[in-house]
């Protein structure tokens, strides 16, 4: 056994959806390193660094590090990455399946699938549409049956290696005799990370990771974020003047087209203790038909009476509503309006770190923080939100060409930070919406 260290880098995934300061989006990711191998996490400080091997190791998160062991027997046993337009072809198709269930597999992954026979014709597809139901390879497989043998399999996020809920994939895929494996990436969970892969490979399989790496590494960049950082990655519109950088995005805006990137939100938090329009704002979405039941409403509230009784209405029993309070001491009437309505009412600190942690808990791999300024500054400081949503005029938007510098963002969020400006895309022919992300290896 070897131990390397592994050099961190933040993937740059712009993921935008609708937000209450505009209406259009982009997604950008950088790949990530491809890893096989066990991981073993550890609390030392960021080192340099970088694995020069056929097959790189792959989480490389921001602000962490980690150990890997690598086993070299089985990494002999893994191919050098090398993919023809075919192998590409059908990797996109897996991903295009596993997009199918973008908001429904928390916590898990999405995870699409396809398999090829001998020939080379497609025989199986499938992709893990909820957790708790068979994945995506079991889907396929079953869609492919007699014809499996001999074939090969394109997966976007490594085969598992371990009983959850449901058996292993690696045992599925050998029982049905499986040619050639064919990831996109390896899976971060420490139960998997590269043990799948390298069972295969110990079986005689042929393995291949990191076909369209950068588009399946951005397609789970919310599971990623998780497993890695354990709490949710953290989206927050703003709107940008020169007076007041983050002051919260308005509700009065046009929803336009963008509703479908709202599929990869798992919770919106609102914070109702200042003024603010973040209720209005789920309101309208909720209105429009553009925010999914599966995502969890999350209100954060000191006086429980001050909430309007239309929050809590909805005309589907099943939306998850939770209200984070403080205490309840002294407020039992209202909590029991509350629950008498179908929200659940919680009394527990309502800080940014604390509000990341409870949603972990509930399995949520992403959130959108709807916040006044101070609270948007809190969360960024606190390190819940990854990504900005900032809404500018045209003109405005040209005073932001140095918001790469980190002493401009230190200075406007109080933390070592910079980011980089993943797109500027027009709203109306007035604004702009700035897409950027935090790199929070940087340092002041």
């Amino acid at each position: 056994m070897k131990q390397f260290l592994v050099d961190n880098r933040v993937p740059i995934f712009a993921l935008v959806f609708l937000l209450p300061a505009a209406t259009s989006f982009i997604l950008s990711s950088h790949a990530l390193c491809q890893r096989v191998g066990p991981i073993k996490y550890t609390e030392r400080p960021f080192q340099g660094g970088r694995i020069c091997h056929p097959l790189r190791p792959f989480l490389a998160l921001a602000a962490s590090t980690f150990t890997m062991e690598v086993d070299e027997e089985s990494m002999a046993e893994i191919q050098e990455p090398s993919y023809s337009e075919s192998d590409r072809k059908h990797m996109r198709r897996a991903l295009h399946l596993a997009a199918q269930a973008l908001g429904k597999t928390r916590p898990n992954p999405v995870v699409g699938c396809v398999i090829l026979d001998q020939e080379g014709v497609v025989v199986g597809e499938g992709f893990h549409p909820k957790a708790g139901q068979p994945h995506a390879e079991v889907f396929a497989l079953k869609e492919a049956g007699d014809r499996a043998r001999g074939g090969t399999v394109y997966v976007t996020l490594e085969p598992c290696n371990h009983h959850g809920k449901t058996p292993p994939c690696v045992d599925a895929l050998l029982e049905a005799g499986i040619k050639k494996v064919v990831a996109g990436m390896v899976d971060p969970f420490p139960l998997v990370g590269g043990k799948g892969l390298a069972r295969l490979a110990d079986n005689g399989v042929e393995v291949v990771v990191g076909c369209e790496e950068g588009k399946c590494q951005a397609l789970n960049r919310p599971f990623v974020h998780r497993v890695q950082h354990g709490t949710p990655l953290g989206f927050l519109p703003l709107t940008y003047s020169r007076q007041d950088f983050v002051r919260p995005a308005p509700a009065t805006v046009q929803l336009g087209d963008g509703g479908k990137a709202l599929e990869m939100i798992d919770a919106i938090v609102v914070d109702f203790n200042v003024k603010g329009e973040g209720l209005q704002t789920v309101a309208a979405l909720q209105t429009a038909g553009l925010l999914q039941d599966e995502v969890v409403r999350i209100v954060l509230a000191n006086d429980l009476s001050a909430l309007p009784v239309e929050w809590a209405k909805h005309k589907k029993a099943s939306v998850r509503k939770v209200v984070l309070t403080t205490s309840i001491a002294g407020q039992e009437a209202a909590v029991e309006v509350l629950e008498g309505r179908g929200v659940e009412v919680i009394a527990m600190p309502t800080d940014p770190l604390a509000v990341g942690k409870y949603m972990h808990g509930l399995g949520l791999l992403s959130a959108l923080w709807l916040l006044c300024p101070e609270g948007a500054k809190r969360a960024v400081k606190a390190g819940v939100v990854q990504d900005l949503w900032i809404h500018a005029t045209l003109q405005e938007a040209d005073d932001l060409d140095g918001v790469d510098d980190p002493d401009f963002l230190g200075r406007q969020f109080g933390r070592p930070m910079k980011m980089s400006v993943m797109s500027c895309d027009a709203v109306g022919t007035k604004a702009c919406l700035l897409s950027l992300t935090i790199d929070d290896t940087a340092t002041l």
